[in-house]
């Protein structure tokens, strides 16, 4: 009996498939916009524009003619995945119909919203990347949604950006993983996969961030960003790299690294200090190799005398700085 209803059920899937096939392709067709409109109720936008451009792709095979009211809907959909100029065509072409369209007033409403956002997104992106010098904060265009941008800390030359999640209003929105590829001279090929929460094409919430650095292996970092800004507890996570062999953690705010630091090397010893809104201030102690080093810094700089200490506490080596200039004994 069960290799009987497992025959049937490949055999009547199968069947379905062949007849749905046969269809007209103006019930097709149909079928199509009544998908769309079941998952753009479920906010599936991507989906029911991908089922609505199979319409459009059976309509011009076949010659067919679509409901009137479709160019409004399509652009409603375009409208959420972000894509305003595809949404200003469709509700374009809808009011081109004139004033007696079943949904006049729902696409002049739909059309001065679409108008405002491309306002909004033209002023954004007075600072895209395009000519910007390198490590320039700016927006940047995403390889997998040419019509979607995202801010970017820091711009390099020859950078691609690609993103999992969806776009609104021209910028990458929601959950998901942007995807950053780059070469240099040094390291080659690095890709960095940062996976969190974007909100109009900005950083917000817990983000995990996964840097390959080509033979050096991969490097993690984990914390909270607002409005694109590192903002609160952060650990950074070498592991068995060779790119970093001290893990740390410490606090951010507004971006820049502030408060007590700590340093960890890979067999547990322990070091760190205090930041001042970016810069190392005061006495740290930095594991190495060998020992440690314990010392002072001004204003991110080392500062006078130097130590560096064996792992059972010898003294090894003194050296003095003045504003991160090594002083050498006069001969």
């Amino acid at each position: 009996m069960r290799m009987f209803i497992g025959f049937f059920i490949p055999a009547l899937l199968g069947f379905f498939a062949v007849a749905s096939a046969q269809l007209p392709p103006e019930i097709i067709a149909d079928k199509y916009l009544m998908q769309a409109e079941q998952l753009h109720a479920k906010k599936d936008y991507v989906a029911a524009l991908n089922m609505m451009d199979k319409a459009i792709a059976l309509q011009k095979e076949h010659n067919l003619t679509l409901p009137v009211e479709f160019p409004f809907k399509y652009a409603q959909v375009a409208f959420s995945v972000g894509s305003m100029q595809t949404a200003l065509d469709a509700v374009s072409e809808y009011l081109s119909v004139g004033r007696e369209s079943e949904f006049y007033k729902e696409a002049l409403a739909l059309l001065i919203e679409i108008e405002e956002e491309i306002k909004k997104f033209e002023f954004s992106l007075e600072k895209t990347c395009d000519g910007k010098p390198l490590r320039s904060s700016c927006w940047m265009v995403l390889a997998s949604h040419p019509e979607c941008y995202v801010w970017e800390s820091e711009y390099y030359d020859g950078q691609t950006v690609t993103w999992s999640g969806a776009c609104s209003g021209g910028f990458a929105e929601g959950e998901g993983t942007l995807v950053e590829n780059h070469t240099s001279e040094y390291i080659g090929v690095r890709k960095i996969e940062l996976t969190g929460r974007l909100q109009s094409g900005k950083m917000h919430g817990q983000w995990i961030i996964r840097t390959h650095h080509g033979r050096f292996g991969t490097a993690i970092e984990k914390g909270p960003y607002v409005n694109s800004r590192r903002h609160g507890h952060w650990a950074f996570l070498y592991g068995e790299s060779e790119f970093g062999n001290l893990d740390s953690e410490g606090s951010y705010v507004n971006g820049k690294q502030h408060g007590h630091w700590v340093l960890r090397s890979r067999d547990g010893r322990v070091g760190g200090g205090s930041y001042v809104d970016g810069k190392r201030q005061g006495k740290w102690t930095e594991p190495h190799g060998s020992g440690q080093w314990e010392g002072s810094y001004v204003d991110g700089k080392h500062h006078g005398e130097w130590i560096s200490l064996s792992l059972d506490g010898t003294l090894m080596h003194k050296v003095t700085y003045v504003n991160g200039e090594q002083q050498w004994p006069d001969n």
